[in-house]
């Protein structure tokens, strides 16, 4: 996955944008928007790692959530961020 806008303070929110407009223009069904969803999450890993396991944005779950979901993705064959992310240092 590319890098992720390092100056911007929230560089996931198009994709958290994007997954509210493909819910609603599909009644909500979850399922029609799961890559969306996915790419978050991948988004949010890469957040991660870049910015360390301290770092908030209002687009991204807590780190332990999106390790969990990037797991789970790489087990099902979508793919992942391509490593782990909480073993890196905690920015000071």
């Amino acid at each position: 996955m590319p890098e992720i806008d390092s100056d911007h303070p929230n560089p996931c929110y198009p994709k958290a944008c994007a997954i509210q407009s493909c819910l609603t223009s599909n009644s909500f069904n979850q399922s029609k928007c799961e890559h969306l969803i996915d790419d978050l999450y991948r988004c949010c890993a890469q957040f991660y790692k870049q910015r360390g396991t301290d770092a908030e944005a209002d687009s991204c779950p807590i780190p332990s959530v999106v390790e969990r979901r990037i797991k789970k993705m790489e087990a099902e064959g979508k793919g992942g961020d391509g490593g782990t992310f909480l073993e890196t240092r905690r920015k000071s």
